[in-house]
């Protein structure tokens, strides 16, 4: 079994360091507030994608650089005191892993930044690789960043792309993956089923729950 996963709003919770950072940003540079729901709603998003939607398109192309390396730097700063895994999450990726499943990370962040979050919270040792979105040639919900995950980790008969976020489910489905999303992050239920999800759990317990019974068919495919 091969489990490819989101990062922010999946794995770890960086809600607050997040939509601090961006507000923050958008504050300092435009003098313009967004309100938390609106970074909610755009998470899964690149920022790279996002900035440039908020506060009516304020961070035009010219101002767009300065934007992104300042929430950057914010973010840097609260990352340490905001940014944490969630319950269970260690537990869980332990257990399937007990059981042969091998683990990828496909996020909107920046590589480098997504390693040293693993590595600062103590998960980087359960990943094989991790995709960030310097690493493929275009941002969720396009399948190539997905694409290139799978490439590394190799193709399994029983394989899941689980997140928070509709981008996610879109992706995977633009690969014919079946999807799994999960609403401990940052979109509701409703909105990853619209958007094609297979299944969505509200906890860490469900979600494991299913994927350890998932393990009899792919003993029944090889």
């Amino acid at each position: 079994m091969n489990l490819y996963f989101d990062l922010d709003g999946t794995i770890l919770d960086s809600r607050t360091a997040a939509v601090l950072a961006t507000q923050q940003t958008f504050e300092e540079l435009f003098g313009v507030h967004i309100d938390d729901l609106d970074v909610i709603d755009k998470m899964g998003t690149p920022i790279e994608v996002s900035f440039g939607q908020f506060g009516g398109g304020i961070a035009t192309h010219d101002r767009l650089p300065e934007a992104l390396q300042t929430f950057r730097a914010i973010y840097a700063e609260l990352a340490p005191l905001h940014v944490t895994c969630f319950p269970g999450i260690p537990q869980a990726l332990q257990c399937l892993r007990s059981r042969g499943a091998k683990f990828a990370v496909v996020t909107s962040k920046k590589t480098a930044v997504a390693v040293r979050e693993l590595g600062q919270l103590g998960l980087d040792g359960f990943f094989e690789t991790v995709i960030g979105s310097d690493r493929a040639l275009a941002y969720k919900p396009n399948p190539a960043p997905l694409l290139l995950a799978q490439g590394e980790l190799g193709r399994c008969a029983v394989e899941y792309m689980i997140g928070d976020a509709d981008v996610d489910i879109m992706m995977g489905l633009a690969v014919g993956m079946p999807t799994i999303g999960v609403t401990w992050g940052s979109h509701e239920g409703n909105r990853l089923i619209e958007a094609g999800a297979s299944a969505v759990f509200d906890s860490v317990e469900k979600l494991e729950k299913f994927l350890l019974l998932r393990f009899d068919d792919d003993t029944l495919t090889n």
